[in-house]
């Protein structure tokens, strides 16, 4: 997986992931209906990707992408993980902060100040 690489955007047709798997010389075009504002691996086994409306999508092949439930509807902007892959974290809008100890469930994190910090990962 060293050579895999993942890149999101979107546009009026909805929402892209691409993925190459030769270090980015050739992209497969993945739509995935909503738009996806980031994207995270560890090790191109398990992936992430967040974006409008509380989107939360997580793939273990980097292919086939499954929606998972947030608990928001604000806007995701940025997804990060941690080394072993058991936390994560999101922040969006509003200074929504989410956090996930298993990469299926997410629970809603103080963000310190209740300010609409507009942060990104």
């Amino acid at each position: 997986m060293e050579n895999h690489l993942w890149a999101v955007g979107g546009g009026a047709i909805g929402g892209t992931i691409l993925q190459s798997a030769d270090g980015g010389e050739h992209w497969n075009i993945q739509m995935v209906g909503d738009v996806p504002m980031s994207v995270w691996t560890n090790d191109g086994q398990s992936m992430w990707a967040v974006g409008q409306c509380g989107l939360i999508f997580k793939s273990t092949d980097g292919e086939n992408w499954n929606k998972q439930v947030s608990g928001t509807l604000e806007d995701l902007y940025s997804i990060q993980g941690a080394s072993d892959r058991r936390l994560l974290w999101v922040v969006g809008a509003d200074g929504r902060i989410l956090k996930s100890a298993d990469g299926e469930h997410w629970i809603k994190q103080a963000n310190g100040n209740g300010s609409r910090s507009g942060c990104r990962l």
